[in-house]
C-alpha cells in the first residue's frame, strides 16, 4: 500500500508583525532507508508565550520523527507507554545536561524554550497510528476533527513543572493519546497545527489533497500573499493513499 505524502509550513501574520520567529515544525519520512518500510510524519506548535519555543517544537519534533521509525506499533498501549516515557526522559535528561537546578530557572526554561504540542501519525502496512498531545486538527477522509482547548494547550513538558508553580489549578497538564486505525479504512488524512483554522473556515480544506511535491507550500505561499489568510503560525502534512495504477503509472514515468 503506497502513499503520497506532502506538507507545508509557514509563518503567520502576528508574527511577522511582531518579527518573531515561526514556532511550527514540520517533517515526515518516507519508506527508502535501509530496513524502512513506513511512513510517518509530525507537527509541532510551539507555545506562543515563549521566546524561544521554536527550539522545543524543533526538538521534539526531530525526537517524534526517530522514535517514529523505530519504536514497536504492534500495540497500541504499549507504543502509547513507551513513545511518552521517550519524550518525557528526553527534557529530563536535556534539563539535566544544561545544570538547571533551581525551580525558577526550571520553570522558566520549560516555559521559554519546551512548551510545544505535537500531532504524528505512522503508517506500517495494514495500520495507521495517530497520537497527539495539545491541540490542532485531524481529518480522516472527510471528517474534521477540532481539539480546540480554549488557548490553554495541555503541553507534554507540563509533567515537569510541579502544581504549585501554576497560577490556578490544572486538572489535566498532559492528555497524550494515541489511537490506531485500519489503513483499508482511510483513503487521506491530514495532521496540523491550530493555525488551519481559517483554511477550515473558508472551506478550503478540500484543495489540500492531491497536491504533488511542492505544490501544497505553493498553494499555502500563495494564500498567505495575497490573503494574508492565516494570523498564526501553520504546519500541516496530507497523507493520500496512492491506487496501484496510479502508482504504477508514476514510476513508469521515470524510467
Amino acid at each position: 500500500m503506497e502513499w503520497n505524502v506532502n506538507s507545508a509550513v509557514i509563518i503567520g501574520n502576528e508574527h511577522e508583525r511582531m518579527k518573531r520567529n515561526r514556532q511550527d515544525f514540520c517533517g515526515y519520512f518516507l519508506p527508502g532507508e535501509p530496513g524502512q518500510k513506513r511512513y510517518g510524519g509530525v507537527i509541532c506548535d510551539g507555545c506562543s508565550a515563549g521566546i524561544y519555543s521554536e527550539v522545543g517544537a524543533a526538538l521534539i519534533g526531530n525526537l517524534i520523527l526517530n522514535l517514529m521509525k523505530t519504536v514497536d506499533i504492534a500495540k497500541p498501549d504499549v507504543f502509547s507507554s513507551s513513545f511518552e516515557d521517550h519524550i518525557i526522559h528526553f527534557i529530563r535528561q536535556l534539563i539535566l545536561c544544561l545544570k538547571i537546578s533551581s525551580g525558577p530557572d526550571k520553570i522558566g526554561f520549560i516555559h521559554h524554550f519546551l512548551l510545544t504540542t505535537f500531532i504524528f501519525a505512522v503508517i506500517e502496512e495494514d495500520r495507521i497510528i495517530i497520537g497527539r498531545s495539545g491541540d490542532g486538527v485531524i481529518v480522516i477522509n472527510d471528517q474534521v476533527k477540532i481539539i480546540d482547548q480554549q488557548g490553554k494547550p495541555h503541553y507534554i513538558a507540563y509533567r515537569e513543572i510541579p502544581q504549585e508553580y501554576f497560577k490556578e489549578p490544572r486538572g489535566i497538564v498532559n492528555d497524550f493519546s494515541v489511537n490506531m486505525y485500519s489503513a483499508s479504512s482511510i483513503n487521506r488524512f491530514v495532521i496540523a497545527s491550530d493555525g488551519l483554522f481559517p483554511a477550515i473556515k473558508a472551506q478550503k480544506l478540500p484543495e489540500l489533497f492531491g497536491t504533488e511535491k511542492r505544490q501544497l507550500q505553493r498553494k499555502f505561499n500563495v494564500w498567505q500573499q495575497k490573503e494574508k489568510f492565516f494570523y498564526d503560525d501553520v504546519s500541516c502534512i496530507v497523507f493520500n493513499k496512492v491506487e496501484p495504477s496510479q502508482y504504477s503509472a508514476r514510476h513508469d514515468s521515470n524510467l
